[in-house]
């Protein structure tokens, strides 16, 4: 791994540059251990606590010791029960609201060597089960709120497959354990020796490559059960080093190494997410350039949190960047618009205009609501990608691009991508083979391309020298984006409901809302 010097030499590391995301982790854990590297939200109270990269490395050594001997008496019980489950490399799922268990989680599957599997609470339990077997899961973090589900869901494993998997409920009594490292740091600090020198041992025996899979995420399910995306160390990295951290800057900055308090992201920034992001499995994507930086990461309790309370959060935490659905942008402009309070509008122009950026991601988000936030002092600025191949475009960052909703590829994606003619200046986006952050096994064309189905516009500036840009117009398919990030595909939903003898004719809709209806048309002699 190379040598770190100084932030911004950092922040200009290489993909490449790390055989895991767990070596990746020590680094930036070692470089910036009194830095605050966790902010969350206290459950049930409007308060926030602060965990240093050093304490988080503590709760994660914890948890990982606290797990490790369940770990290996599971997955024993597994191989002997189920010989097609892979022996070298098992699964630790997380099914949680709240996204600080679901990042804690992350880091001690990483030090243990599992992959980490983070589950979305909205899906079915069909859909839970099905996941859980497929990912070769053998433990289960959960919360209270999510136990019953859990338990079900095992159980029914245990019942139909043989597949043993213990559950962990609630095991994040993090004042309590940093409190018993402050009481007794010798012991603790033996213990985390002790840790490293077995982590050692393993890695000797065990090579580490950046193509394993090291993480799981899913599709929503919209024609059936979800399907498995596997990350790998070097898919993640690409996705935000190779061709969007680094262009961005360049494209920004010109030689960061003179000029480090222009980079995005500075380790005095904080980044808070939406508590609806991580609904979309991508948290562990976008820890990435937050730890690189030494920044910090804002997280809610998973709980929706009114606007109002938004902005609070944000003047409190001190939040200079966001990430954030469409769906929390629109809550934010009807909160915004409803508000007659002279002072109070000066009072959220004021924390918008401290913002550097807020991205959204997920869906499209109408231009009257982008520009209105922006007339309000938000620097808004929009970022495209899908579930298959993470991150892909991301719309110039500066405060002076007004055209918030047009995205500019890298070099480094074009290399990697092409923008097939369709038509009327219409153009379909299209992901070579061999991308590195490509899953395995998705491509969906014979050669193993991968289809977006998204179609842009294609607009050149001939006042800046023909500098090109794309609009994200829609889709080839009648796929209909839902507010908050996921996709549905309307088809089979109508022609389940056609099967009903008193329907003549069906339409679901919703693209851009916050959710799909569908209008219905009755068979009037047969409704009669």
């Amino acid at each position: 791994m190379a040598a770190i010097k100084d932030q911004s030499e950092d922040m200009l590391s290489k993909y490449t540059d790390y055989d895991s995301l767990h070596q990746f982790y020590e680094a930036c854990v070692n470089r910036y251990r009194d830095n605050v590297f966790i902010r969350y939200k206290v459950p049930n109270a409007f308060e926030f606590k602060t965990l240093t990269y050093s304490q988080v490395d503590i709760i994660v050594t914890h948890l990982a010791n606290r797990w490790k001997s369940t770990l290996r008496t599971t997955k024993s019980n597994n191989n002997e029960d189920n010989h097609n489950i892979e022996t070298t490399k098992l699964c630790i799922a997380v099914l949680t609201d709240n996204p600080t268990h679901a990042v804690l989680t992350f880091f001690a599957a990483l030090k243990l060597g599992y992959i980490y599997f983070c589950l979305s609470f909205y899906n079915s339990q069909e859909a839970i089960v099905y996941l859980l077997k497929e990912s070769s899961t053998c433990f289960l973090v959960t919360s209270e709120a999510n136990r019953e589900i859990a338990i079900k869901c095992t159980n029914t494993l245990g019942e139909r497959d043989g597949v043993h998997i213990q559950v962990d409920d609630d095991p994040f009594d993090i004042d309590g354990i940093l409190s018993q490292q402050e009481s007794n740091p010798v012991m603790q600090q033996s213990s985390l020796d002790n840790e490293q020198q077995q982590e050692k041992k393993h890695q000797a025996t065990f090579k580490e490559n950046p193509l394993d899979t090291v993480a799981y995420m899913h599709t929503s399910g919209s024609t059936g059960l979800p399907k498995l995306i596997p990350c790998s160390t070097q898919s993640m990295l690409f996705s935000i080093l190779g061709h969007i951290i680094h262009p961005n800057q360049q494209q920004n900055s010109g030689d960061l190494s003179s000029r480090p308090e222009e980079l995005p992201i500075m380790s005095t920034d904080t980044l808070a997410y939406s508590s609806t992001v991580f609904i979309s499995h991508a948290e562990y994507v976008f820890l990435i350039p937050i730890m690189l930086a030494g920044a910090s990461v804002l997280l809610f309790d998973g709980k929706p949190l009114a606007p109002s309370k938004q902005l609070e959060a944000i003047k409190e935490c001190g939040v200079t960047c966001m990430i954030v659905l469409p769906f929390d942008l629109v809550a934010m402009s009807e909160y915004l618009e409803s508000v007659a309070d002279r002072a109070t509008n000066q009072q959220n122009a004021m924390i918008l205009q401290s913002l550097k950026f807020c991205l959204y991601y997920g869906a499209p988000l109408q231009i009257s609501t982008g520009d209105y936030l922006r007339s309000k002092g938000m620097n808004l600025q929009s970022m495209y990608g899908t579930t298959e191949t993470s991150g892909l475009l991301l719309s110039n960052l500066s405060k002076n691009n007004n055209r918030w909703y047009d995205f500019t590829p890298s070099p480094a994606l074009m290399h990697y991508a092409t923008f097939e003619p369709y038509g009327d200046n219409l153009y379909h986006l299209v992901i070579h083979n061999d991308y590195p952050s490509l899953a395995k096994g998705f491509g969906n064309r014979p050669n193993g391309d991968f289809a977006t189905n998204d179609l842009f516009a294609k607009n050149v500036q001939e006042s800046l020298g023909n500098f090109t840009s794309w609009t994200h117009i829609g889709r080839i398919d009648d796929a209909i984006n839902i507010s908050y990030g996921s996709k549905v595909l309307p088809r089979p939903i109508e022609d389940e409901i056609r099967r009903e003898d008193i329907v003549q004719q069906c339409i679901v809709i919703g693209n851009n809302r916050k959710c799909t209806a569908v209008l219905v048309e009755l068979d009037y002699e047969k409704a009669m």
